[in-house]
């Protein structure tokens, strides 16, 4: 009985350092090699790309692409927006159009008391018309604005994911600034000292 309680103390740790390894992990690392680059695998291993990574010009995982169905075409993708929340699209019935979108953030979950992605709002298009049917925003029974009956269209998200974008180079311009004016002021007290 103790070594079997042991066991699962020892299993139910080994899946939290491993899922915080996995999950606490940044989503758009910067990966300078692969800057403007796309990276396709074969993952399971048919002869057909089912996998693609699209790298930005600062070498940040911009787009995750995947075929579940193995015809060769997209069907899924993720967007990384910034921090850890992400923009997941599914084309659930294979015609090239997105049917259902949602927003995820790495958070707290209470139920099960453990980090993983949540969804902050979804929206789906049960009948494939292109047009929104449910929409859902969590902890709002009522979301408003209620998005029912819109067409279900990515370019609210472009526009702010380029604010991001253009957020976060401005921010790196300042600490490189900062840095050099350190290095400036370290080289000036040398300079007196000797």
């Amino acid at each position: 009985m103790i070594l079997m309680r042991s066991r699962k103390n020892l299993y139910s740790t080994l899946l939290w350092v491993s899922a915080v390894l996995v999950f606490a992990t940044p989503v758009h690392a910067a990966k300078p090699d692969l800057a403007g680059k796309t990276v396709t695998v074969d993952q399971n291993k048919d002869g057909k790309i089912d996998h693609w990574e699209v790298y930005d010009s600062r070498g940040v995982r911009s787009l995750i692409a995947s075929d579940t169905n193995a015809d060769g075409q997209p069907d899924s993708w993720k967007h990384p927006i910034r921090g850890m929340l992400i923009l997941r699209e599914k084309d659930r019935n294979y015609d090239g159009r997105v049917d259902d979108r949602m927003v995820t953030d790495f958070i707290y979950d209470k139920t099960l008391k453990l980090h993983r992605h949540l969804p902050l709002w979804k929206e789906l298009d049960e009948d494939y018309d292109g047009v929104i049917d449910a929409y859902r925003v969590r902890g709002e029974q009522n979301p408003i604005p209620d998005r029912r009956g819109q067409a279900i269209d990515p370019s609210h998200w472009s526009e702010a994911k380029e604010a991001a974008i253009v957020k976060a180079e401005e921010e790196a311009s300042v600490k490189k600034s900062m840095e050099s004016d350190n290095v400036l002021q370290m080289n000036a007290r040398q300079a007196i000292q000797s």
